[in-house]
C-alpha cells in the first residue's frame, strides 16, 4: 500500500505517538502542519495551504501549492484529494484532531469520504485514534487496549455487530441521535466491528 501522511495545524504537545515514516510514504504539510514537520525534522514532499495558519519560511526544495482562503475544500481535504490522485491507498492524518471543532468534524467527514471508497484512513493524536467504516468491517488484533466507542454517522446504521469487545452487539441498528456504542472496552483478544448498511465512526481512547 502507498501511504499518504498528512500533518494539519491542530496542537501536538507530545510527538512520541507518531509512528515511523518511511521513504516510500508521501508526506503532505496542510498549511500550519508545517510546524510539526519542522519540529520532527521531516521534509514533506508537498506543502498545500491558503496561508491562514502557516508561520515561517518554506525551503525552496519543497513543492508547494497555494490556494485562496475563499474555497470550498479545507486544506486537509485538498491534501487528501492530492494523495488520491497520486495513487495513495492509505491515509494517516496527524494534527487534525482538537483545535477548531469545525475542522475536527470536517476531518471526520474526510474519514467517511475515504471509507465509502474503501480507502483505509485514521486520525491520530496523543490520546486517541479515529476511524470510519462504511458497509464493511474493521478488525483489531489482541494487542489493543483501552476504550472504544462506535457512533453512527448515518441516520441509521443497520446490521452492526461488535465481536471480541466487553459489550457485544449482533446485527443491531444504531442511529445518529442515540449514543448506544460509547465507552466499550477491548478484552485483549481479536475484535471486529461490522456494519452491513451505514457509516460508523470508531474512536479508540488510549
Amino acid at each position: 500500500m502507498k501511504t499518504c501522511i498528512i500533518f494539519g495545524n491542530a496542537e501536538i504537545s507530545d510527538y512520541s505517538f507518531i509512528q515511523p515514516i518511511s521513504a516510500e510514504d508521501f508526506v503532505i504539510s496542510a498549511d500550519g502542519g508545517w510546524r510539526h514537520l519542522k519540529h520532527l525534522g521531516i521534509k514533506p514532499q508537498l506543502f498545500i495551504g491558503d496561508m491562514d495558519s502557516f508561520q515561517g519560511t518554506l525551503p525552496d526544495d519543497i513543492d508547494k501549492e497555494y490556494y485562496k482562503p475563499e474555497k470550498d475544500d479545507t486544506d486537509t481535504f485538498i491534501a487528501v484529494k492530492k494523495g488520491l490522485s497520486l495513487g495513495c491507498d492509505r491515509f494517516v492524518l496527524y494534527g487534525c484532531l482538537g483545535g477548531s471543532l469545525g475542522h475536527t468534524l470536517a476531518n471526520i467527514q474526510i474519514l467517511v469520504y475515504l471509507a465509502k471508497r474503501n480507502i483505509p484512513a485514521v486520525l491520530r493524536d496523543e490520546k486517541s485514534e479515529v476511524y470510519a467504516v462504511s458497509n464493511a468491517a474493521l478488525h483489531f488484533d489482541a494487542s489493543r487496549t483501552g476504550k472504544i466507542s462506535v457512533i453512527s454517522f448515518s441516520e441509521k446504521s443497520n446490521g452492526v455487530t461488535l465481536q471480541g469487545l466487553k459489550y457485544p452487539l449482533k446485527d443491531a441498528v444504531i442511529s445518529n441521535d442515540y449514543a448506544l456504542g460509547v465507552s466499550n472496552e477491548f478484552l485483549q483478544k481479536n475484535s471486529s466491528i461490522t456494519v452491513k448498511n451505514g457509516d460508523l465512526i470508531v474512536i479508540i481512547e488510549k
